[in-house]
């Protein structure tokens, strides 16, 4: 009966909180298409490349269903690096070439959107991985970073057996950080292992440490030749982020604005999101604050000006995924990844 008089007759539906904020958030989300060049999971598992540290897939796999990262295969050897990089070719809606062999025009930015589970492997679970776009100009797609909490972007440092792929992934790059381990040197937060941050570089100048960027992803870390400061671990919580089980799934989007002419850049990340994986809709229009945007776990947002000579160097980039494990281990296994850049 529809009839709110009549006895015993009334349904009651019990939700989830996620849920009833994806429903309560649903319309906010809502917004006029954007034209511009979209890469579907499937136009990226068929195109990408993956940078191992040893044999049986270490530190990176491309499957048929999934990108993993990290210990793909059984549970040792420990220690690994890993980059998977995008290599497809993309047009706009126009027509235009966006991405040709996977090196991609910037223009205004980019949105990404991704899934992932991670799994500890042994005990406990380390270290992290990152969603990195870097230049194109300095960058192949056989760069990698360093084992460790170098998580394949920051390089080496420069300890025996510690090496990525020489000359290791170089500035200007920047980075959504996924950290599973408090790592003193890196200015981690040493309340709790889980933390999210977003990554530029360290100084490129100095000691031979630094020359290969050993502080490509410390903390509060302000370089003394003009390149852009790192901001704080963005988010950390006493609570852990992350479900160790392999079972349960963090979806994410990221956009980045960029002003080609000033050379600013704001990078604004959902973490665990719903209802955000529309990447022809940006989450930063329709009035609605980007906090707001979405139902997610954690969202936050950092800007940077890069100098003339660096931001130029920003215009054509690679973009994927790069991992670190030390004595500690990981498995990440990234789903239903897309790519789309605005016209």
């Amino acid at each position: 009966s529809t009839d709110a008089r009549q006895a015993d007759d009334d349904l009651i539906l019990a939700v989830t909180l996620p849920h009833l904020k994806t429903i309560l958030c649903a319309d906010r989300a809502k917004g006029a298409q954007t034209p511009g060049a979209l890469a579907t999971w499937d136009d990226i598992l068929l195109h990408t490349v993956a940078v191992t540290s040893g044999l049986n897939d270490l530190g990176a796999k491309i499957t048929p269903s999934s990108i993993v990262l990290g210990i793909p295969n059984g549970t040792t050897p420990a220690f690994s690096y890993g980059c998977v990089w995008y290599t497809g070719n993309l047009n706009a809606t126009s027509g235009t070439p966006v991405c040709t062999s996977g090196k991609c025009t910037l223009g205004k930015g980019l949105r990404a959107y991704f899934t992932f589970t991670v799994e500890k492997v042994g005990n406990p679970l380390a270290d992290g991985f990152t969603f990195a776009v870097v230049s194109a100009a300095t960058n192949s797609h056989q760069s990698c970073g360093g084992k460790g909490s170098a998580l394949g972007y920051a390089s080496t440092f420069n300890q025996p057996g510690d090496n990525g792929v020489s000359p290791f992934v170089l500035p200007p790059k920047m980075a959504v950080e996924f950290d599973f381990y408090t790592s003193g040197a890196f200015g981690d937060p040493k309340s709790h292992r889980d933390h999210l941050g977003i990554a530029y570089w360290g100084n490129n100048t100095g000691s031979s440490d630094l020359d290969r960027g050993k502080d490509d992803l410390k903390h509060n870390f302000t370089p003394s030749d003009g390149s852009p400061p790192h901001p704080n671990y963005v988010r950390s919580s006493n609570q852990t982020y992350f479900d160790e089980t392999g079972t349960v799934t963090y979806p994410v989007r990221v956009e980045i604005l960029r002003n080609a002419t000033s050379g600013q850049y704001t990078t604004h990340v959902w973490f665990n999101c719903a209802g955000c994986s529309d990447l022809t809709i940006s989450g930063l229009d329709g009035g609605v604050a980007p906090e707001h945007r979405y139902a997610a776990s954690e969202y936050f947002a950092h800007t940077v000006t890069m100098n003339a000579t660096w931001n130029a160097l920003m215009d054509n980039v690679l973009l994927g995924w790069t991992e670190g494990t030390g004595g500690a281990r990981q498995r990440v296994t990234l789903k239903s990844a897309q790519f789309f850049f605005p016209e």
